[in-house]
């Protein structure tokens, strides 16, 4: 839901359900529970490439109440990605998503109080920032907040490998370096300026907030109010959602809405749910 153009710009377009027999479960994955919880990703897993993918909108409604959204997103709030969500159909509350960036933003507002910010990313993220007491500055910055800048320069390149090599803390949004496009394409993300921050700086960042670090993951259990034996992961890529959700001890299932690899797409899942 944050490429460029993006799922949330474009609007989710909704697929057909297709029809075909539903994918047993790979060998290691976990079945589902009559008490389970869920920890959703979103691009890739929901929609892919402006698209909802083959059952998502199924698999939403059979688990109501039992999900939090848990995205590494670095360029919305969970208030402007619930509205860009509910005018295409997906009606999930802002309380029931937790967004990479907007997470960082409070993380560092509690690591490094009423801090003097560079914040490289969205318009959205600058205005949260300053919302959680952050000052924002264009250099002479105590903290680098770095999420998904569309409009990423050369200029501002240099500008932050020089702010960090002079002391200034460098917190990333999320390590991911793409995210699936339209047709095929990638969406270079996060991950891919903060390599190009970390080669020109020669220093490498002081905290990763995204997935697969623990604190989304953490943050997540505590909205759901559930425990690690009740909850699974539930995303399409293995480096974040699977590992992320190993590293705490939390199941983990691996989806892809092409089913490739033997992984099943959310349709799939909603067959195994009315077996629960």
């Amino acid at each position: 839901m944050d490429s460029e153009p993006n799922s949330a710009d474009r609007g989710i377009r909704r697929t057909a359900h297709v029809g075909s027999p539903p994918v047993a479960p790979p060998e290691g994955e976990n079945g589902f529970s009559a008490g389970d919880h869920f920890i959703l990703d979103l691009d890739g897993t929901l929609v892919r490439g402006g698209f909802a993918t083959d059952g998502a909108e199924a698999f939403l409604r059979a688990v109501a109440g039992r999900f939090v959204l848990v995205s590494n997103n670095s360029r919305d709030t969970s208030r402007s990605l619930s509205s860009r969500l509910r005018r295409v159909g997906f009606d999930i509350p802002a309380e029931s998503i937790l967004v990479a960036g907007e997470e960082t933003i409070g993380f560092v507002a509690r690591q490094y109080p009423r801090s003097r910010c560079l914040v490289v990313a969205s318009p959205a993220l600058r205005r949260c920032a300053s919302s959680h007491g952050l000052v924002p500055v264009s250099e002479n910055a105590e903290v680098v907040v770095l999420g998904r800048d569309t409009h990423w320069s050369y200029a501002k390149l240099a500008l932050i490998a020089n702010e960090v090599r002079r002391g200034a803390a460098l917190v990333a949004a999320n390590p991911d370096l793409t995210h699936p496009g339209n047709d095929g394409l990638v969406v270079p993300e996060t991950g891919s300026l903060l390599a190009a921050v970390e080669a020109a700086a020669g220093v490498t960042a002081t905290h990763v907030v995204g997935k697969p670090g623990a604190l989304l993951f953490v943050a997540a259990l505590r909205r759901l109010g559930s425990s690690r034996d009740n909850t699974i992961v539930i995303g399409d890529n293995p480096l974040t959602d699977r590992a992320g959700a190993e590293a705490l001890g939390l199941r983990s299932l691996t989806v892809h809405p092409d089913r490739q690899g033997g992984h099943p797409n959310l349709s799939d899942l909603c067959y195994r749910l009315s077996s629960a």
